[in-house]
């Protein structure tokens, strides 16, 4: 799913909140920020007048100012709040708000070996050399060759043609009727 700002508001507090089933959590790609505020620049400012707040059981994240690239956030939990607050703009600029997408994943553990389970139903995102993130993830098989990467940061193998063939059902047995 996707969750936006639709545009940047002034005024505006908004809050979304997403709960899956227990064992599963959520990767969250954040693709782009562009709101006032910030915690990096020198002398920072930070997110006095509009913040993005991502909460999940033991995290919260508040995030300010631009990014310029995706930022990935795996909950810690199987749920998340996204609250949006934006109040008397600074600056007249022309800032776009957010974009946040999320997906449902299923977080590999020891016990299970590292496998998706069960196997058939769930694709495996697999690290690629370059990954940093230490928790790698499955994610249901209907979400392959979606035009979505939903593997990131761990690789985008999801939308790799190799594995798009496994979508393609297995010629179906039935047959043609016949005219006589």
């Amino acid at each position: 799913g996707n969750i936006s700002s639709n545009g940047y508001p002034a005024n505006t507090i908004c809050e979304w909140s997403y709960v899956t089933t227990r064992g599963f959590r959520f990767n969250l790609a954040l693709t782009m920020l562009e709101i006032e505020g910030s915690k990096t620049k020198d002398p920072p400012q930070g997110c006095q007048s509009s913040v993005l707040r991502i909460q999940s059981e033991n995290r919260v994240d508040e995030l300010c100012g631009q990014f310029e690239t995706t930022h990935y956030f795996l909950t810690d939990s199987h749920w998340f709040t996204i609250q949006f607050i934006s109040l008397n703009r600074q600056t007249k600029e022309s800032l776009r708000g957010f974009q946040l997408l999320w997906t449902i994943v299923k977080v590999k553990s020891n016990n299970t070996n590292n496998q998706c389970l069960p196997s058939g139903e769930y694709f495996d995102c697999k690290k690629t050399l370059s990954s940093t993130d230490q928790n790698s993830f499955c994610i249901h098989q209907s979400l392959l060759c979606d035009g979505y990467v939903h593997c990131q940061p761990l690789s985008n193998d999801d939308e790799h043609s190799s594995n798009c063939i496994r979508r393609i059902p297995a010629a179906s047995k039935f047959s043609l009727p016949t005219f006589s």
